[in-house]
């Protein structure tokens, strides 16, 4: 078993990984770069690869500067469609204390992209949330998703929203909506609003055999925006939904110990298994890498598990956990290769994801241990993962290390060198 580095990049993130995607035959990458948009400096928003030759060739991109010229400044999230015909790329206006008398509130913009030489051109645009209508979204970047699910024929997007009736008080999540977008016209085809917080973007249950469901993660209490997943309060808690006539159904959920960072799926006979990376636990008997209070992380208490693997069978709709291990980090990125049942996994030192390095791995997890095999290398940052279904091919997004954060949010040692951070493995099970 091993893992050859093949090729590496950079592309500048704001402070957030690299989102990507690699297709099913392993060929082409997908990848969006959460930046804030400055038009004179960052307006690389989404790129398109063909990775076939072992090399990152960019095939076609997409600038951000007209959608900050319309007044998005943010690049939540994005996803490709399974037949990687079809782009998503979600975006928001929020621009914080900008705006004092509505220091929260702003639109969310979800594109549908496709590819026209060397570009990734829009093809529909939708916008939701207005002041003059009886929903907002509440920025900070709680836009998530974009994800293509129900054989390809709808769009899951999701964000923290709340009543115009409401008082908000800034940093409150009063709702969430999840929104079920036709994928053609980006329509919407139903929507749901809980009383809780969509903490990860929704990941399709295998959309290629007529599956229509998908996985996601929620928790509740309020949001604060410099340190997301350190201010989530209990319960955390694993859902899947199913889409049926255009109409979108909890069927089952798990409660987790703390707040999720990642999530991955892997098809096995009759259902799906599920796995879930959180928040450090931070329990005395831990050793973490810095030394960190555990005031810092609100499930202190809990038993101490960060990775967490469930079963998910469709025939009774049922969620078991079926595994839980201690890493003593947080797990932040997690992708699954089914043949050699081998787990790739994103630690970090720290249980807030702004804060401090992050390393991957990858291993198997026996008797609630997990064996490490390689540590490859270092990464910057939080980290994503994709590894396509022949398990060939993964690839790293990490937080580019040239982002020198403002306010606390991210910060980074400008002094630092710049790393890779789009990188390019090849992995023989």
């Amino acid at each position: 078993m091993s893992l050859k580095l093949l090729d590496a990049i950079v592309r500048e993130t704001t402070g957030f990984p690299a989102i990507v995607q690699v297709s099913d035959d392993g060929s082409k990458l997908f990848a969006v770069y959460e930046i804030t948009i400055d038009p004179e400096s960052t307006t690389l928003a989404a790129e398109l690869f063909d990775i076939s030759s072992g090399k990152l060739k960019s095939l076609a991109t997409f600038d951000a500067t007209e959608q900050f010229n319309e007044g998005f400044l943010n690049v939540d999230s994005g996803a490709a469609s399974s037949d990687f015909c079809k782009f998503s790329l979600v975006l928001d206006d929020w621009q914080g204390a900008a705006d004092p008398a509505n220091p929260a509130l702003g639109r969310m913009r979800v594109l549908l992209l496709k590819r026209v030489g060397d570009e990734l051109v829009v093809e529909v645009t939708e916008t939701f949330g207005d002041l003059n209508s009886t929903e907002l979204v509440v920025q900070g970047y709680t836009p998530l998703g974009g994800t293509f699910v129900d054989d390809d024929q709808a769009i899951v997007v999701t964000a923290v929203t709340s009543p115009v009736t409401i008082e908000i008080e800034p940093g409150t999540a009063e709702h969430s909506t999840l929104w079920l977008l036709n994928s053609t016209t980006l329509k919407t085809l139903s929507k749901l609003t809980v009383e809780k917080v969509f903490t990860q973007a929704a990941v399709a249950l295998d959309t290629k055999h007529h599956s229509n469901y998908f996985a996601i993660t929620t928790s509740q209490g309020a949001l604060d925006f410099q340190n997301l997943p350190g201010n989530w309060d209990s319960p955390h808690q694993l859902e899947v939904y199913r889409v049926k006539d255009c109409e979108v159904k909890l069927v089952a959920e798990q409660e987790l110990p703390q707040g999720a960072l990642s999530i991955a799926a892997a098809k096995v006979p009759g259902g799906w298994k599920l796995f879930v990376g959180t928040t450090t636990a931070l329990l005395e008997t831990q050793k973490a890498t810095i030394p960190v209070p555990n005031e810092l992380n609100t499930s202190a208490d809990t038993e101490g598990k960060e990775f967490l693997e469930f079963l998910f069978t469709r025939k009774g709709k049922e969620l078991a956990l079926i595994g839980s291990y201690n890493t003593d980090s947080s797990i932040d990125g997690i992708a699954y290769a089914s043949e050699s049942e081998t787990i790739f996994i994103s630690q970090l030192a720290l249980p807030q994801p702004e804060y401090g390095p992050s390393f991957f791995t990858f291993g198997r997890f026996n008797c609630d241990q997990f064996e490490n095999l390689a540590f490859p290398r270092a990464t910057g940052g939080l980290v994503n993962f994709a590894l396509n279904n022949a398990e060939t091919r993964l690839v790293v997004g990490s937080a580019s290390t040239n982002y020198n954060g403002d306010e606390g949010l991210n910060p980074v040692d400008s002094d630092l060198p710049i790393y890779n951070n789009l990188l390019l493995y090849k992995f023989t099970a």
